[in-house]
């Protein structure tokens, strides 16, 4: 049996994943995590893979086919495995975990949802092309917002931070630009669910973005630290 998990980075690919190997006894498969060990291990292909991260570029496609050729000849995989995603933002979700923890919050403690529930593509004929990603349109998000809107009904957030200007101008409701929406509290909206009690929602810039645009840090982080004197939290000591 072999299984592959698509999704965007925090829609539960690898919560499924851990359900998967204990009900089929099969090892599960992260090509992000393969990345990182290869890197901290010092392999050929982790310096090559540590070359294109550290210019902030993605790893190529068939530098992660080799290396998932070499796990997947492993003999644990006789009998199957799950693949769990591609590293299409491995940069991305690292500099998230560093915003959760930096914030002195567990990832366990985090939902980590998205407005749209596809990968949005210029050309969905070539997926694995470089450049190929773009922002959900209008009618994706209308498609996707009810499922979004019944993640957050059952978890009942207390606060909900928007990265990037689609999700903040999807449930603040607004059509600012996210400048104009950062920096301060809005009232989360939702248009298929009510909410028992009131969450607050505060804007900032996407990991994305902030890959691209590293000053913009110092902004994110003033956002983020909001949030913290709201929630009584404190930075951890180094």
């Amino acid at each position: 049996m072999k299984i592959v998990l698509l999704g965007a980075p925090g829609s539960g690919k690898g919560t499924l994943a851990k359900k998967l190997v204990g009900k089929f006894n099969i090892p599960t498969i992260s090509t992000g995590d393969l990345l990182r060990n290869i890197i901290k291990e010092g392999t050929a292909l982790g310096l090559e893979a540590k070359s294109y991260m550290d210019e902030g570029k993605l790893v190529p496609t068939e530098l992660v086919l080799k290396l998932l050729k070499e796990r997947l000849a492993q003999s644990d995989t006789e009998n199957g495995y799950i693949l769990d995603g591609f590293p299409r933002s491995l940069e991305q979700a690292e500099l998230l975990d560093k915003m959760i923890t930096a914030m002195g919050l567990k990832r366990e403690q985090v939902f980590i949802g998205n407005i749209a529930k596809c990968h949005p593509m210029v050309n969905p004929a070539d997926p694995e092309a470089h450049g190929n990603d773009r922002a959900p349109n209008a009618g994706e998000i209308a498609v996707c917002r009810k499922y979004i809107e019944r993640q957050i009904a059952v978890i009942s957030p207390k606060y909900v931070v928007a990265l990037g200007g689609v999700a903040a101008k999807a449930l603040i409701s607004d059509t600012k630009s996210l400048g104009a929406l950062r920096g301060k509290f809005h009232l989360l909206h939702l248009d298929s669910v009510e909410l028992k009690t009131p969450v607050k929602i505060l804007a900032t810039y996407h990991p994305a973005a902030l890959l691209r645009n590293p000053n913009w840090k110092k902004d994110a982080w003033a956002d983020l630290q909001m949030v913290m004197a709201e929630m009584g939290l404190k930075r951890p000591q180094a």
